[in-house]
């Protein structure tokens, strides 16, 4: 990063982020996102690293608000795609690939008679993603619950919670591995 956009970034557009967002932590880095809508309800954690080409979203469907919250340390890849309409918290010190898609919604299409994208969308069920978890290139995660320390592997489809210290891979995926704390091993399953 040359020298000007080091200065950019560090005075002038943390400063406009910080009154834009719900909050923007000190050392946080958010580099030219695509699509950026509903700050306000965008919180990101001190030190989190949010790279390029990416759309961030929270829009509520509804007065009960929403909430989408990136911890402190996380990194994120290029060309995500993180929409919240109720709520989504990346939990600290994530490692997260590129590509990767986090909704807690799907579009509606229970009436056969409209096209899909007239059908109004709906919440599917809060995300959230345990700390130190990583989530591989082009993985997806749909209104679902990720343990910490997991590794969800690239292309990944995530349709169902994950417990604590797991690997899992495939579409739909599913447990390969997990941490034993008694033998302090990794086992297949």
């Amino acid at each position: 990063m040359n020298l000007w956009w080091r200065i950019w970034n560090r005075v002038i557009l943390r400063s406009v982020y910080r009154q834009r967002f719900g909050s923007f932590g000190r050392h946080a880095s958010l580099r030219r996102p695509i699509c950026l809508r509903g700050a306000k309800y965008i919180h990101i954690g001190a030190g989190a690293v949010v790279k390029e080409s990416g759309w961030l979203e929270a829009r509520p469907l509804d007065r009960k608000g929403c909430e989408l919250r990136i911890g402190a340390g996380s990194s994120i890849g290029y060309f995500y795609h993180i929409y919240a309409t109720r709520k989504i918290v990346i939990g600290p010190k994530i490692l997260m690939g590129s590509g990767v898609y986090i909704t807690d919604c799907t579009h509606g299409y229970e009436d056969p008679d409209r096209p899909i994208i007239d059908q109004p969308a709906r919440t599917v069920g809060e995300v959230s993603i345990g700390e130190g978890s990583w989530i591989g290139q082009h993985a997806a995660i749909l209104g679902v619950r990720v343990g910490k320390h997991c590794m969800v592997g690239a292309n990944a489809v995530v349709t169902k919670d994950i417990p604590n210290y797991c690997v899992v891979a495939g579409a739909p995926a599913r447990v390969l591995r997990t941490y034993d704390s008694d033998r302090k091993q990794w086992i297949n399953c």
